[in-house]
Parts: structure tokens; C-alpha cells; sequence
């Protein structure tokens, strides 16, 4: 999805970009 390319391009970095999403998965929790 185009979400998820804008997304990426915000974060620059992959590896911190799925950092980010699992803290955030696991805060959620």
C-alpha cells in the first residue's frame, strides 16, 4: 500500500521503522 511506502520513506530506516512498529504493537498491547 502507498501508506506503507510513505511511511518508510518518513522513517529512512527499515530496521528502526519495524522497531518503532513493534514497540508501538507491544504499548498497545
Amino acid at each position: 500500500p502507498l501508506m506503507v511506502i510513505v511511511e518508510y520513506c518518513k522513517y529512512g530506516n527499515l530496521s528502526n521503522y519495524l522497531k518503532s512498529k513493534r514497540d508501538l504493537f507491544f504499548l498497545n498491547k
